[in-house]
């Protein structure tokens, strides 16, 4: 009796390893800025475009994008992701066209992790290409937005030097920033050991 009712224990311990593990996986993820056109796109020199953003939940940046508005990108862009004491985390050279959507470009990298509470920037470089004026940042459970930058330069450059600082952002560079999620595992095997421990609870009772 005690074995039977210990295999049903480990059966319906296996169904909730695999039914948790499922939906530990899965994941959600918010982009800086949201892709919408501002009433203005203009071209009048290189740029380093910059937006500055808190952390509100541990996540990671899988992937950098520059603003392509569909008709007049022809140049490259460097992207990088600073942190708030100006080190360079990543950069990426993204190629117009390359993975387009939502009026972004975009290039996978390498995952770098983001830590609750902590301030990041990503900057731009524009070249000879459109810029957006009056961008709009996402609203995300992952970050809050804080600030935007800009500074004259054809390079990609610390967007915390003598920057000038604007009320709206420009339609430049952006990030996605993807939530961290547990372990599929151990949520699991803490249903698994609780099951497990049942029936030698109930075989130790006088």
């Amino acid at each position: 009796m005690q074995i039977s009712y210990f295999l049903k224990s480990i059966a319906v311990a296996a169904t909730f390893t695999l039914l948790t593990a499922g939906v530990a996986q899965s994941a959600f993820s918010d982009t800086i800025m949201t892709g919408t056109n501002g009433p203005n796109n203009f071209t009048n020199g290189s740029w380093v475009f910059s937006d500055t953003f808190a952390v509100t939940a541990n996540s990671t940046i899988n992937s950098l994008g520059y603003y392509d508005n569909g008709d007049t990108n022809h140049d490259s862009h460097m992207v990088g992701l600073y942190d708030s004491l100006g080190n360079l985390l990543a950069s990426a050279n993204i190629a117009a066209g390359n993975n387009y959507s939502n009026n972004f470009d975009w290039k996978n990298i390498s995952a770098i992790s983001l830590i609750a509470g902590n301030t990041y920037t990503i900057a731009g470089v524009s070249n000879s290409d459109d810029y957006g004026y009056y961008g709009v940042p996402s609203t995300s459970s992952l970050f809050t937005f804080v600030s935007a930058q800009y500074n004259f330069s054809t390079t990609l450059i610390d967007p915390q030097i003598a920057p000038q600082i604007i009320d709206s952002p420009f339609n430049g560079p952006n990030a996605e920033i993807v939530a961290a999620v547990p372990e599929p595992m151990t949520p699991a095997l803490i249903g698994l050991g609780l099951l497990v421990l049942i029936p030698i609870r109930r075989k130790a009772k006088p």
